[in-house]
């Protein structure tokens, strides 16, 4: 992005599982350090006339990553998620301003590593008591929001399988059938042909 400035970076590693980090976007809430903006602002009025205070916009890079702008700037972040085990997660995020706006830089860095850690130590007791659930529902007949999708996983597995066997053949899921062309036809022919005669 042109103009664009990188201010601050910083890595953290959880102990959860990587799947869970962009699930649980609430936990990594920046509303305080936009309404801290907002009243810091000398210039309120002009950035209202101006437009930036545009509600924030979120891009998901799926799987891993996050685009978020931050209300009432020029500022945005990335959130990535790096796994480094079944239950160990690197949260990493990225701060970025335009170049003629580091004015608030300290104070977003400042805010943004402490709920960076206080972001993993959410999702750690997240993971901890989603454990803790899926135990409980092992035992009765409790729904867990994440066991619907894994069940409707396996059953179109299931079912692909089935498909495979009563086929006898794999099955993609983007079949391409060749073309009925008659002149591409021709042409295999005269090459199959022409490639026949010189062999001989």
């Amino acid at each position: 992005m042109e103009g664009a400035k990188w201010v601050r970076g910083k890595s953290v590693e959880g102990g959860f599982n990587w799947k869970l980090g962009l699930r649980s976007m609430k936990f990594f809430d920046i509303t305080p350090v936009e309404d801290e903006l907002s009243q810091q602002s000398s210039l309120r009025f002009a950035l209202n006339l101006l437009d930036f205070r545009r509600p924030p916009q979120h891009l998901h890079l799926f799987p891993m990553s996050s685009f978020h702008t931050i209300k009432g700037t020029r500022a945005w972040y990335t959130l990535s998620f790096v796994p480094i085990s079944a239950k160990k997660t690197s949260v990493r995020y990225d701060l970025y301003t335009r170049g003629d706006e580091c004015s608030h830089s300290d104070m977003l860095t400042e805010r943004f590593d402490s709920l960076l850690v206080r972001f993993n130590q959410a999702l750690e007791e997240y993971q901890e008591g989603a454990f803790i659930r899926a135990l409980v529902s092992m035992s009765s007949d409790v729904e867990l929001d994440g066991i619907d999708m894994q069940r409707t996983i396996l059953e179109r597995l299931q079912a692909h399988v089935k498909l495979e066997k009563s086929l006898g053949a794999e099955v993609f899921p983007a079949m391409r059938k060749g073309r009925n062309n008659a002149r591409f036809e021709q042409a295999e022919q005269r090459e199959f042909f022409s490639n026949r005669n010189t062999a001989l």
